[in-house]
């Protein structure tokens, strides 16, 4: 459909409106400092704690869906900051609104949280001895005396 409006020409498409996206720059481009200061990992930990989650996360049909690595940047991010309002907002390697940078956490949370990554990341001392030789390891790389 076209409408003339003051001489200018309007097309209204209604098959489909393509998203617009911000064009971000690519965080990895960003040298290991600065990368390092935003997301407090190295770009290898990052790129491997991709592969490690890539099974775990929801994989989304629709051909706008957020990339994984997005989400994993976006959540290690907020991690990073402690709050969206502060920082991951006004970030512009993640263009994500809020809602989505909710969603995104729920996700690389959730993968996170999978059995088979709690189990080879997380151990906790099962016995009493296993208990005390961690207190003590604690006690001599913080200098406390006591726990």
């Amino acid at each position: 459909m076209a409408y003339q409006l003051a001489g200018v020409n309007l097309i209204r498409i209604i098959e489909h409106v393509e998203r617009q996206r911000f064009n971000a720059d690519d965080p990895f481009e960003f040298s290991d400092f600065n990368f390092v200061k935003l997301y407090r990992l190295r770009k290898q930990d990052v790129q491997n704690l991709e592969e490690m989650l890539q099974p775990f996360l929801p994989v989304h049909p629709r051909s706008h869906a957020i990339r994984n690595r997005t989400k994993i940047l976006s959540a290690l991010r907020f991690f990073a900051s402690g709050s969206y309002q502060l920082d991951v907002g006004r970030n512009h390697t993640v263009t994500l609104s809020q809602p989505s940078i909710s969603r995104t956490l729920h996700e690389v949370l959730g993968a996170f949280n999978t059995t088979e990554i709690l189990n080879r990341y997380v151990h906790f001392p099962n016995t009493i001895q296993e208990l005390t030789n961690t207190r003590e390891r604690f006690s001599q790389s913080t200098r406390y005396l006591e726990l």
